[in-house]
């Protein structure tokens, strides 16, 4: 099947899972075409069936599909200005999968330089803020450096510390090791903030994950001073 086809069957066959299908299909295809069909499927906003909404389902485009249109846009060359329009429908998205997927695709996009407004900076602090879910704050923290000043950032760190789950201490300590790469953060503190943070995970292999990556914070922040 073309990617016209594709396109046509994802967005208007009376099945969601063919269109599921056919909207992954154009994921795997990298185009700018292939792109613009997905930023169609996520910008759109048609209800489902009364019925369905009374099942929880409130869009004609499934949970799945929303879901796999921004992860098939990761797999596009994508700019911030492609994705922009349609970022308060997805980091909002009922679904968690979408809004973790949203989250992936931003993160990337800051991560390459994007240019962004203060405003939006501190719009997605905030809805990162509010997540608890340990997909979706681990994504969100891929790029939260790119989002706060650096002191905000340390000051974030006892908030960090209170997620039992070690991945989403793990991914903060990522950030950290990124904002010492560029050395934008005074050595001393970062160590100050290192000594008090919480090393403790059930995951090893066979050391304790989290303490390496406090042990490869430690080597960046001495290579930088």
């Amino acid at each position: 099947m073309d990617l016209a086809s594709l396109a046509e069957t994802a967005k208007v066959h009376p099945l969601w899972s063919r269109r599921n299908i056919a909207v992954k299909a154009i994921g795997s295809i990298t185009s700018e075409q292939a792109r613009d069909h997905l930023l169609e499927i996520v910008a759109d906003r048609r209800p489902s069936s009364w019925w369905r909404r009374c099942m929880g389902d409130p869009l004609h485009q499934v949970g799945f599909i929303r879901r796999n249109a921004w992860q098939g846009l990761y797999q596009q060359e994508v700019h911030l200005h492609h994705i922009r329009p349609h970022l308060d429908h997805g980091l909002s998205d009922a679904y968690y999968e979408v809004r973790a997927a949203c989250w992936k695709l931003l993160a990337r996009c800051l991560q390459e330089g994007h240019e962004t407004s203060p405003g939006e900076k501190e719009k997605w602090e905030q809805g990162l803020l509010k997540e608890n879910n340990v997909e979706i704050l681990e994504a969100g923290l891929g790029c939260l450096e790119r989002v706060v000043s650096p002191d905000r950032l340390m000051d974030l760190a006892s908030h960090v510390n209170a997620v039992k789950h070690w991945r989403v201490r793990a991914a903060y300590l990522e950030a950290m090791e990124r904002l010492s790469r560029e050395k934008t953060m005074d050595a001393q503190r970062l160590r100050d903030a290192l000594s008090r943070f919480n090393m403790r995970s059930e995951y090893f292999r066979p050391i304790f994950m989290l303490k390496e990556k406090g042990a490869q914070l430690e080597k960046v922040i001495r290579e930088s001073t």
